[in-house]
């Protein structure tokens, strides 16, 4: 017999919906106004954070190719172009978090973000953490917009960074790779396919100018699906089945 049973992780954030959700609404509510052209008022911007116009996206893994650390990056450029083009105030910031596998690849990560910087304007675009535990992880996926995962991974499989993501309520964009679109609704916008920057700042626009209440969606989905203590009661009545009859 067969029967799939989702993994699942303790809640990270069991406080989301007073320490987390309201500042996510706040400047989920800023964006919508400024993308409209409107002033915001000091009591907005506060609730905000104090810089809603810049939109935080997070990719959290090993720092390689391969976990979509370069597409992340190019993806968070083309968006910027896109906002600009749109004559809209809102930037994408990205913040990396985890530790670079490759010497050769921490070189040309660093040689490209040099070179975006020297650009004119300069795109100062990139925020690195290093490798991150505890409080600062909690801090990374709490003051975050966005979560970036464009991973084509060879041995990527159920994507435990993603379901933490949701965990937070974060708007996830990622890839259409091996069993990480099961984690999503039918339809979901953030899904793109591998090594597709474009497709990357696509969604991550769409999701950046959307009005979808995707924070408390996604968070409702890891509450319903991911906890571990769903994964345990999951795994036992797969266990117990074995004694039904066929």
């Amino acid at each position: 017999r067969v029967r799939v049973v989702n993994n699942g992780i303790p809640d990270p954030c069991p406080d989301f919906e007073t320490s987390i959700l309201p500042r996510r609404q706040a400047r989920s509510a800023a964006r919508v106004r400024l993308i409209a052209g409107e002033k915001l008022q000091p009591q907005e911007i506060l609730e905000a954070g104090g810089d809603p116009q810049i939109i935080k996206v997070l990719f959290l893994a090993h720092c390689m190719k391969e976990k979509g650390l370069f597409d992340a990056l190019e993806g968070v450029v083309l968006a910027n172009t896109t906002l600009e083009k749109m004559n809209s105030s809102l930037r994408l910031h990205l913040t990396i978090a985890g530790t670079f596998v490759s010497q050769r690849e921490q070189s040309d990560f660093t040689q490209r973000v040099a070179q975006l910087a020297s650009e004119t304007p300069p795109q100062t675009i990139v925020n690195s953490l290093g490798f991150v535990s505890g409080e600062e992880k909690r801090r990374a996926f709490g003051e975050s917009d966005f979560f970036c995962f464009p991973t084509f991974y060879h041995a990527e499989s159920f994507g435990l960074v993603v379901v933490e993501a949701m965990a937070y309520g974060l708007p996830v964009v990622t890839t259409r790779w091996r069993s990480i679109p099961e984690l999503f609704p039918e339809n979901y916008p953030g899904l793109v396919d591998t090594q597709s920057p474009t497709q990357i700042a696509d969604a991550l626009v769409r999701l950046a100018t959307g009005t979808h209440d995707w924070p408390a969606q996604l968070r409702h989905i890891f509450q319903k699906q991911f906890t571990i203590e769903q994964h345990l009661a999951a795994l036992a009545a797969a266990l117990r089945s074995v004694e039904a009859p066929v």
